[in-house]
């Protein structure tokens, strides 16, 4: 798990393979998740994207939230 330099007050809670770049932004758990602009979060799953500012990711499997405040709770 890796949280940038750029990925200030940012946390990566568990898992593996997860990478933060975004500032205040949040991965919870899993594997080769990434929350690369800020306040950008991933729940959990496998290799889910999160990179529209203040996106969520609930969950699942190779999501993608790119736009600012959208959401995809699992899938």
């Amino acid at each position: 798990n890796t949280v940038s330099t750029s990925g200030s007050y940012s946390l990566i809670g568990a898992g593996r393979s997860n990478k933060i770049s975004g500032t205040h932004s949040f991965i919870g758990g899993g594997f080769l998740n990434s929350a690369t602009t800020t306040y950008s979060t991933v729940v959990g799953g496998k290799q889910n994207s999160s990179s529209g500012t203040h996106s969520f990711i609930g969950g699942g499997f190779q999501n993608s939230a790119t736009g600012t405040y959208s959401s995809i709770p699992g899938g």
